[in-house]
């Protein structure tokens, strides 16, 4: 990767100079492009050694910005608590240097780790609180993800109509500021609403759009999500090869990305292929290795996922 390389000569040149901060900041930016394809152990290991060299350069912002790194990393692995742990910190040090859109970055931060531990009050509070600061001090973009992540909580709470208002609201600030990753996320969000609407034409529609957009910006995270938003539409309307292609495709890009949380649903998603089929011990085997892939994943999905799971057990019956 060429950025790697620049990133990495950048480093050297920091440490032929002596220069600690020039050290610390290119640390933090080889985490943040291991991060964007996939690499979260290398990313996490830059992160720590960068986190280190800000502290021992008592660079508060820096070392606030390593804890957040370090947070959404341990997130993306599905380790939840740890990753609230690391915000908490990052929380701590924003409110005392005065960083109020860091703080504000924090809070959405937390409402969106605990949203995953299904704790959805937590995750309104944090993130409405998180929308007041970005509204007070004119962020758009830290207003935008906000009201995108409130919409989501609606979402969970089976508001879909109240949260597909909040997915537009975050498109249009998306648009407006030219953010075209709040735009996939908006996109993909509101064709989630319209799906559970019923509105699966439309919904279609904005996964497409969803798809198309990361792939032009090259974000693997949002384009599988888009693959498996497209798969549930075909699956919804009993389209089940169509939905199988899709599923399988979303599975190829999250194995990239390597988001163990997209794993498992990727794979879960086939399994429910199957089980519709009478597929019943493909169906499982899939289900047991989504449930591999989820092991170290905190949340409500596994705990769906072994639902299913016994119930497909308990209807096998082998030749």
């Amino acid at each position: 990767d060429e950025r790697i390389q620049w990133l990495q000569a950048g480093f050297a040149a920091s440490e032929i100079l002596k220069d600690t901060s020039g050290k610390a900041d290119m640390l933090a930016k080889l985490g943040v492009a291991q991060a964007k394809k996939g690499s979260l152990d290398a990313a996490i290991a830059y992160y720590e050694k960068a986190l280190n060299l800000y502290i021992e350069t008592s660079d508060r912002l820096g070392e606030s910005n390593q804890l957040g790194n370090l947070g959404m990393a341990y997130a993306a692995k599905g380790q939840v608590s740890k990753a609230i742990e690391y915000y908490e910190q990052a929380l701590v040090i924003d409110r005392e240097i005065g960083d109020r859109r860091g703080e504000g970055i924090d809070l959405g931060n937390l409402g969106n780790a605990y949203f995953y531990l299904g704790d959805y009050e937590n995750a309104l509070r944090y993130n409405q609180q998180h929308a007041e600061i970005a509204r007070e001090i004119g962020d758009l973009q830290g207003e935008g993800e906000a009201v995108g992540s409130i919409g989501i909580v609606y979402e969970a709470m089976e508001d879909s109509q109240r949260a597909l208002e909040h997915h537009t609201q975050y498109l249009s600030i998306a648009q407006m500021i030219g953010d075209q990753r709040g735009q996939a996320t908006a996109l993909g969000n509101i064709g989630a609403s319209l799906e559970r609407l019923g509105d699966y034409d439309q919904a279609l529609a904005q996964y497409v759009r969803q798809l198309n957009l990361a792939r032009e910006i090259q974000d693997l995270r949002r384009e599988a999500g888009a693959a498996g938003g497209i798969g549930n539409v075909y699956r919804e309307k009993g389209q089940i090869p169509q939905a199988m292609d899709q599923y399988q495709h979303q599975l190829r890009l999250a194995r990239a990305s390597g988001d163990n949380r997209l794993i498992g649903t990727a794979l879960y998603n086939r399994a429910l292929c199957h089980g519709l089929q009478g597929e019943i011990s493909q169906a499982i085997a899939l289900a047991e290795e989504s449930l591999q892939a989820l092991e170290q994943v905190e949340g409500t999905l596994p705990g769906m996922i072994r639902e299913n799971l016994e119930k497909w057990k308990a209807e096998f019956q082998p030749d």
